[in-house]
């Protein structure tokens, strides 16, 4: 009798067919071994067992290492002077990504406080978007893609800093009277609040940095920030580069690697 109906179609039959996942049937149907073997094989487990689709498998970040960085935490109680913030923003013509991070000073890791695209958003609503985020949570470094100069201009007129090229060029020139080593980027870098990041120079090395994090179980990301996991389990790299043509969600992921540049050692 239940062979027939499993060979039926749902339009030929009374009984429909409910889709669930393992935790229904943990610990009567599956054991706990059972399941701890099945989370081996990634992609099967993903697609059979948890129903999600596992798509395209990228080659920066193995699936292990975005899984443990993968937890549930408040984000409705945020305390500010809990740790510090950081912002990242990678303003695109059509697609924006932006991601707030913070680091928080119990546990010593990186939480995910905001990461998300925003599609067709006019530049003003944009501006508006992140000072939001500057006056909730008042980050001590932004971090914006350097050929973004608008938005770098009209955010340094905010906080009343000199444009980026103006100060390092003051700085080689202090450095150079005082017989310093010449390291005018990192001076910026340090006293600078709006900070523009040149990504044919530094985009190999935040990605570097970002898996440095997340290999040492130092970052978090709560499951709600689904377009930042898909783009972590979607990045592809090729010859040290990016492949954003494979890479799903890439503004949100560029976002993410410019606000973790705040936590290098």
């Amino acid at each position: 009798m239940l062979d027939k109906i499993f060979k039926m179609s749902e339009m030929e039959t009374i009984f429909k067919r409910v889709r669930t996942d393992w935790r229904v049937g943990y610990l009567t149907i599956f054991s706990e071994d059972d399941i701890n073997k099945s989370k081996m094989a990634v992609n099967t487990f993903m697609r059979e067992m948890e129903l999600i689709h596992a798509g395209f498998q990228g080659n920066v970040y193995p699936e292990h290492i975005i899984s443990q960085c993968i937890k549930d935490y408040n984000l409705n109680r945020i305390d500010v002077e809990f740790g510090n913030f950081s912002l990242g923003v990678d303003l695109g013509s059509t697609v924006t990504g932006i991601t707030l991070l913070q680091w928080n000073q119990a546990d010593r890791k990186v939480y995910v406080i905001l990461s998300d695209e925003y599609v067709n958003m006019e530049y003003n609503r944009i501006l508006r978007k992140v000072n939001q985020l500057i006056n909730t949570f008042s980050p001590d470094k932004i971090y914006v893609d350097a050929s973004n100069s608008f938005l770098i201009r009209d955010l340094k007129q905010q906080f009343y800093e000199e444009p980026f090229e103006i100060m390092k060029k003051r700085i080689t020139e202090e450095y150079k009277d005082q017989g310093m080593k010449d390291r005018p980027y990192e001076t910026c870098e340090k006293y600078m609040r709006v900070l523009p990041i040149p990504w044919n120079k530094e985009g190999v090395p935040m990605m570097q940095h970002s898996k440095y994090v997340m290999e040492r179980n130092q970052l978090r990301i709560n499951p709600i920030f689904d377009k930042l996991i898909t783009s972590l389990r979607t990045a592809y790299s090729e010859n040290d580069k990016l492949n954003k043509d494979l890479t799903l969600h890439n503004d949100c992921y560029d976002s993410f690697i410019l606000a973790l540049r705040r936590y290098r050692k």
